[in-house]
């Protein structure tokens, strides 16, 4: 049985509760930051398999020649260049593509909550 003139005690090593609207903001920023990172990397990635592609069509006229790159001991073709390059920035393009999606989802649910808080308030 407490006592009215002293309160029960709390717990001093639990962790305090988060604000619902504290941890969503954080949730969108988190997976914006995640996107714009993935969509960098996938940038970075892209640029030998880009100069490649270039090379062989000519898109942009150039006097550049690339034939290959050589990682640590292995050689890798411009075929092989231009495949793993491209295909490793495919692969981030889609992550930076969900995350950016993941962030649009958790933005619209937080705007639904805070409205539906508004109008329960008012």
């Amino acid at each position: 049985m407490t006592n009215a003139k002293r309160p029960a005690m709390q717990n001093p090593y639990a962790a305090p509760k988060s604000q619902p609207t504290t941890s969503s903001r954080l949730g969108i920023v988190v997976a914006l930051c995640f996107g714009v990172l993935a969509l960098v990397v996938c940038g970075l990635v892209a640029i030998p398999g880009v100069v490649v592609l270039n090379q062989n069509f000519q898109f942009v006229p150039t006097d550049t020649f690339l034939s290959g790159a050589e990682i640590g001991s292995v050689t890798l073709d411009e075929q092989s260049l231009l495949s793993w390059s491209l295909g490793i920035a495919v692969l981030f393009l889609f992550a930076s593509v969900t995350q950016f999606w993941k962030a649009f989802r958790r933005w619209r649910s937080f705007e639904e909550r805070r409205q539906l808080r508004d109008q329960m308030l008012s």
